[in-house]
């Protein structure tokens, strides 16, 4: 078994890798750049088997939504079997026809989304003679996934991004199903940084602010398919008033929140989305976007009700600095949020468990960090 890391090695998102044996190619994700060169966001990448070549033995597997591990899918040769998780693709099949009707995305995206087989959790996939087990793992996109990959004895576990700070965040995952694996290829994010705010800690703090009584109007900008994210709040807002005020957002916000509870509600109360429609005049929260409509409902109570609004920004800082985020700069607001991503804790932990023979470094600006912490630690490609 081969392990090549083609890009993502030395830099978060824009990840590609493949796994080969004599028979089959597995490529894992097929991400845009995270940079604010727009010609370099989606140039083009070229690697035999998946963007250019004979595709014949190849599959490419998508770990979840976010353009910088999807952001290049177009790029695939066509002929080329592309599977995601089943909400997963639901999700982005929403958020994409939204983007493409108001021209934001080319098109040629649909028609690969809409090609695009999918998998459900630990469900057992075969390709030639590679065997790969999806595991669902907790991340700021739902419906994310880890990869146990299996082929001529040995075994690989992809861990994809993931953190242990989440509602789903459980080392049992990895105590359950990375057992004798030769090589992990770990995200590492944060590995340089410390430890990070859980989600329950947020819930907590969203509970102290929801309960000041200033905040009658509650304004949430953080992102529409950070579903874990949504539900903290969902749940916290209601704890609060009991569903007495309404918690609530726009037609695309609703609409990703219903696929979720209708995939997933019977298996966790969590993820139910129930909408309240009781009367707003006693206070309400609504979750907003970068977009007029919210602009403008936001300027509306600011100005009506200086005293009495709260605005919570809920996603990365640096954000912040874009010109599509440049509206928020006329409002005072809270920042609650906390990453998607594994901290260095989360990961010790992890490699502690598993027990690998080898470890390597993808989605990081820091792969060496991964040698000042793990002994057996290899870059780019490995031989197994």
């Amino acid at each position: 078994m081969n392990i090549t890391i083609h890009k993502g090695a030395d830099q978060i998102g824009g990840c590609v890798t493949e796994i080969s044996t004599e028979k089959a190619k597995i490529f894992i994700d097929l991400g845009a750049d995270l940079t604010q060169d727009k010609e370099k966001t989606v140039s083009k990448v070229n690697i035999d088997g998946l963007t250019k070549g004979n595709a014949e033995n190849s599959t490419l597997l998508i770990t979840h939504y976010h353009g910088d591990h999807i952001g290049r899918i177009t790029q695939a040769l066509p002929e080329i079997p592309i599977y995601m998780g089943d909400t997963a693709k639901k999700i982005n099949m929403v958020k994409s026809k939204r983007l493409a009707k108001a021209e934001l995305v080319d098109k040629k995206e649909l028609e690969f989304l809409n090609k695009t087989k999918t998998f459900k959790p630990a469900q057992k996939l075969t390709f030639g003679d590679i065997k790969v087990t999806p595991i669902m793992i907790d991340h700021s996109a739902f419906d994310a996934y880890s990869f146990l990959i299996e082929a001529n004895g040995k075994k690989v576990f992809y861990t994809g991004d993931f953190r242990l700070h989440g509602p789903r965040g459980k080392i049992k995952v990895f105590e359950h199903f990375a057992k004798n694996i030769d090589c992990l290829i770990c995200e590492g994010t944060n590995i340089a940084k410390g430890k990070a705010q859980t989600e329950f800690e947020l819930y907590n703090k969203a509970i102290e602010l929801f309960e000041k009584p200033e905040h009658k109007y509650v304004f949430i900008l953080c992102s529409s398919t950070n579903i874990d994210r949504i539900f903290e709040f969902y749940h916290a807002y209601n704890k609060v008033f009991n569903r007495k005020r309404p918690f609530t957002g726009d037609a695309y916000q609703k609409e990703v929140l219903k696929i979720v509870t209708d995939n997933h509600s019977e298996k966790s109360p969590f993820y139910k989305f129930e909408p309240n429609d009781v009367p707003a005049k006693n206070g309400f929260c609504f979750l907003i976007r970068d977009n007029d409509s919210s602009k403008e409902k936001l300027k509306k109570y600011f100005t009506d009700y200086p005293n009495q609004c709260l605005l919570i920004y809920s996603m990365w800082k640096g954000y912040l600095n874009e010109p599509r985020y440049s509206f928020l700069n006329s409002y005072k607001h809270e920042y609650l949020h906390t990453s998607g991503h594994a901290d260095i804790d989360s990961i010790k932990e992890v490699v502690k468990t598993v027990k690998p023979k080898f470890i390597m470094p993808i989605h990081t600006e820091h792969p060496e960090e991964f040698q000042n912490h793990f002994s057996n630690v290899k870059f780019s490609k490995l031989d197994l």
